[in-house]
């Protein structure tokens, strides 16, 4: 394996290691949610925040090292971007959870789309570890869930605008936020998927045509 190689191994390697540590951050969240017990959450998910900028400064670091001939630069930049956005919406959403006393729907819808989440990120890391599978199957996976998720959406929505009396303004707009939060990061993690599909993509076109000249 030669040098561009292993950098290419490296960037998926990290990739699939911020996306374990989302993964662990709303299995945590999910685990201690129903208990109420927001304090433990927050023990619990610092230290994983905390891993994850150390993490992120490793994968700028190999991007800026510029020696990704077979990845598009643009590509490289939107895994970042992507990823940065993820986490980002992902922490605002678990600082911001305990702003407001959540009523028994926001609990279940919240619960509801940390599943899609969760599975969302399941199939990319799947991907990243086994690239020979379809990627046109993935992509359909991914896509179906995230419609899926645009369907919770709307009903939660029509629950925002029916159920919830117009002198509850605070609360309305501390349910939406939550809602927007999670949808959010549903959209990032289908755009992240598209732009992991690619890059993995690339590196099997770079094999291929490698392998062909060798043999």
């Amino acid at each position: 394996m030669n040098s561009d190689e292993v950098k290419h191994s490296q960037v998926l390697e990290i990739t699939n290691i911020l996306l374990s540590n989302i993964i662990e951050q709303s299995k945590i969240f999910i685990a201690t949610f129903s208990e109420n017990n927001l304090q433990m959450i927050y023990e619990e998910i610092r230290e994983i925040e905390s891993k994850n900028d150390e993490i992120k400064r490793l994968l700028t670091i190999n991007l800026s090292e510029g020696i990704f001939s077979s990845i598009d630069k643009l590509d490289l930049l939107s895994l970042i971007s992507q990823l940065n956005k993820l986490l980002d919406l992902y922490q605002s959403f678990l600082h911001k959870i305990d702003l407001y006393p959540l009523s028994s729907d926001l609990e279940s819808h919240t619960l509801e789309m940390h599943q899609i989440l969760i599975k969302m990120i399941e199939k990319i890391m799947k991907y990243i570890s086994t690239p020979s599978e379809s990627f046109q199957v993935i992509i359909e996976e991914i896509q179906k869930l995230e419609n899926q998720a645009d369907e919770i959406h709307r009903g939660f929505q029509k629950y925002l605008f029916s159920i919830i009396p117009e002198n509850e303004s605070r609360r309305f707009s501390f349910e939406q936020s939550i809602d927007a939060l999670l949808e959010g990061s549903i959209d990032v993690t289908e755009n992240l998927a598209m732009v992991v599909i690619s890059i993995v993509q690339q590196l099997n076109l770079s094999k291929q045509i490698k392998n062909k000249y060798v043999d």
